[in-house]
């Protein structure tokens, strides 16, 4: 059994469970706060397909390209049930056509690394902020 997970989308979530040869699919609209809703709203998924995650045997998400944010969460999510059931992850670029046979032929890996549309932008903090923290420490 594979979990696909999508993120990649600012408007929604899609997670797709493809479970002895048919496909359950559920979209939700997720604009923000997708870090809070993203695991319940898989375990919802699971309570209503009548899955369990022992049963889970690979998982795969979408690394994008996409924004920082939704993407860095879907990977999270996918490395840590990979990670905690012991089970492969698969990176899926956004667009690339969702083949589970193909997907679940695929070795996977322990974890899987985000891939960004554009460098990250990450607030730096100011000159002088950052001196006076380093001779803090130096204390």
């Amino acid at each position: 059994m594979i979990l696909y997970i999508d993120t990649s989308d600012n408007e929604k979530i899609t997670l797709i469970l493809f479970k002895e040869g048919r496909e359950f699919k559920k979209q939700i609209k997720v604009s923000n706060k997708l870090s809070e809703v993203l695991l319940e709203e898989v375990q919802k998924f699971f309570q209503k397909t009548k899955v369990t995650f022992a049963k889970l045997q690979k998982v795969a998400v979408v690394v994008g390209p996409g924004h920082f944010s939704r993407i860095r969460t879907g990977v999270i999510l996918a490395n840590t049930l990979g990670f905690s059931l012991n089970i492969p992850v698969v990176g899926v670029k956004k667009g690339e056509s969702l083949d589970f046979k193909k997907i679940f032929g695929k070795k996977g890996e322990k974890m899987v690394k985000p891939m960004y549309d554009q460098t990250p932008n990450i607030t730096k903090p100011a000159k002088n902020k950052l001196k006076n923290i380093i001779s803090n420490l130096k204390r």
